[in-house]
């Protein structure tokens, strides 16, 4: 993971591999600061919060997720007291599309020599996703954290002057898609409506 500063008030966390669970976050460093995502896994979202520590003092004080899958909502827990805003449908569908024990039933299953040989020959997608999130993921220790700020269509908010607009365009990779517009700095965090230098999975639209 690295952070890399995209214009005055806004940062990205980048995962750069583009394997399985890969997602990137975002922060806007104004207004008592705003994370955009909170990563796959404990550990990562972990990662996150050192890496923005070096441009935001504290924890910030609002998060967006801008979609219900995992990859977008599994660090909220870290989050605790800040607000957490999403499209109205993600507390709902988090419940399936972020169960951790289904990442996890999807790495044992390439842990044992039978059920990587069955895995291998049959659905080498699965077999593959899995091998990558054993090496590089752990889901354990995660307590799924719902939004407490829902919209419906769009969402404004004014952090010190810097408009950040937030769009629901779902359904897309999942039915909650949402982007992160801060027009004042031609800044746009796609979530998953953009997929880059890695193979896009639909799902829902």
């Amino acid at each position: 993971m690295k952070l890399q500063q995209v214009s005055e008030s806004c940062h990205a966390v980048l995962n750069e591999r583009g394997r399985v669970c890969d997602a990137n976050s975002g922060l806007v460093n104004r207004g008592g600061g705003l994370v955009v995502d909170t990563q796959a896994d404990v550990p990562h979202a972990q990662r996150m919060i050192e890496l923005f520590g070096g441009v935001w003092p504290g924890m910030p004080r609002r998060v967006v997720n801008t979609s219900e899958a995992g990859v977008h909502v599994s660090g909220n827990q870290l989050f605790a007291g800040a607000e957490i805003i999403a499209h109205r449908t993600v507390p709902d569908s988090m419940a399936h599309a972020a169960d951790p024990s289904r990442y996890r039933e999807l790495v044992d299953d390439t842990g044992g020599f039978a059920s990587r040989l069955v895995r291998r020959a049959f659905q080498p997608g699965k077999w593959a996703a899995g091998t990558q999130l054993r090496e590089e993921h752990d889901f354990g220790g995660i307590a799924l954290t719902p939004p407490t700020t829902l919209f419906d269509d769009r969402y404004e908010l004014d952090l010190d002057g810097v408009d950040v607009h937030l769009i629901h365009v779902g359904p897309c990779h999942q039915v909650g898609d949402t982007i992160v517009h801060v027009p004042g700095e031609w800044v746009l965090f796609a979530g998953d409506t953009v997929f880059r230098r890695c193979t896009p999975m639909g799902w829902t639209g």
